[in-house]
């Protein structure tokens, strides 16, 4: 769970949040290593950072954390304007939209901050700058294991029944990140 415990908000305390600037490229690129480009490929640092529908950034004066968020998935196979139909066909989710759903791009920490808490706040960061995001998703081959930080907030999403996919999906909720709200009908007796 990514809800703040004291441990968690020491450590936050010393990092903030904001937008990822152009300038930030050259320190994301050297948290880049060997299971970065087996779960995201070969990234131009600059080219995602420009491209992201939002992109977020840790730091303490120096960059600590980053990642990318797109509205479509981060392979080839899908056109960015067909993954809504992919998604559904592929997998057992029926309520993604393009309205509601981002897909990570990229995720990076360095091995001082605690990768876990970093997530967490980059993730509880991005659902509160757009508030109608309810699925952050990551789409993955098959075949590899997806780093202890990102394996503490996503979930595997299984696949259609009848399908084999050629990627694992995994999702992140609002939810996870932030207590669910529920609101009621007022009734008359409530007033006065």
């Amino acid at each position: 769970s990514c809800y703040h415990s004291n441990k968690k908000q020491a450590i936050m305390d010393e990092l903030i949040p904001r937008r990822t600037e152009c300038t930030d490229a050259s320190r994301i690129s050297s948290l880049i290593n060997s299971s970065t480009s087996s779960l995201f490929g070969r990234v131009h640092v600059l080219d995602v950072i420009e491209k992201a529908n939002l992109a977020i950034t840790l730091t303490n004066g120096d960059v600590q954390a980053h990642a990318a968020l797109y509205d479509y998935p981060n392979i080839s196979v899908v056109k960015p304007d067909e993954w809504e139909q992919w998604l559904t066909s592929n997998y057992d989710v029926s309520m993604a939209t393009a309205m509601n759903s981002l897909f990570l791009h990229l995720f990076l920490a360095s091995d001082v901050t605690n990768q876990v808490t970093a997530a967490c706040e980059i993730f509880r960061t991005s659902f509160t700058a757009l508030v109608s995001l309810q699925y952050v998703w990551l789409v993955a081959p098959l075949d590899v294991v997806l780093e202890p930080a990102l394996q503490e907030i996503f979930t595997v999403v299984e696949a259609a029944g009848g399908t084999t996919p050629t990627y694992a999906l995994y999702v992140t909720q609002r939810h996870q990140h932030f207590p669910m709200l529920y609101i009621r009908d007022a009734r008359l007796a409530y007033c006065c």
